[in-house]
């Protein structure tokens, strides 16, 4: 385990000068997968943690870790109220220019035998929202074939949209 120690002073002026306590400093977002300001971190007590100060020391960060990426891609997992689920059919760089990853999270799905490997394939996106009204403009901002798994009040958010877009482009006058 990484540890940093801190020393962390008592509340009251004037008071002991502290303990010193050795904490996880990428537990919050490697191993407990909360974020700053949660309160249920358990790596940091409740108490004068405000006052805490580093000591002397240094450690090694584990090989491979982004801490921006994770912080992104904790953004994508964050509980909202609704959780959507879609599949794209298109790039992953095609579907990044409008969904990035602090949005959403994409996945490639398996191949399905396809004759022309060099097709775009299917993708799952996942994402949440706390509302749903902005996802149909974005969607049909994608200009690429998507099928909604989730959540069905989406799905008539959608068709609502292209109700009022086709009923805009038979319009005259």
């Amino acid at each position: 385990m990484i540890t940093l120690r801190l020393s962390a002073g008592c509340a009251a002026p004037g008071a002991n000068s502290g303990t010193v306590r050795a904490r996880r400093p990428l537990g919050p977002l490697v191993g407990h997968g909360r974020g700053p300001g949660d309160q249920r971190r358990p790596d940091l007590p409740p108490g004068p943690h405000r006052r805490a100060r580093a000591l002397p020391g240094s450690f090694e960060p584990p090989a491979g870790l982004d801490p921006a990426q994770r912080v992104i891609s904790g953004l994508a997992q964050s509980p909202y109220r609704h959780q959507v689920t879609l599949r794209v059919q298109g790039t992953l760089e095609r579907i990044r220019t409008r969904l990035p990853a602090s949005v959403a999270t994409v996945t490639e799905l398996p191949a399905t035998g396809e004759a022309d490997p060099a097709a775009d394939r299917w993708l799952s996106v996942e994402m949440r929202a706390e509302r749903l009204d902005w996802l149909p403009p974005l969607l049909a901002s994608l200009d690429l074939p998507f099928v909604i798994e989730r959540p069905d009040e989406l799905r008539d958010l959608v068709s609502a949209l292209a109700a009022r877009l086709a009923a805009s482009a038979r319009a005259t006058g």
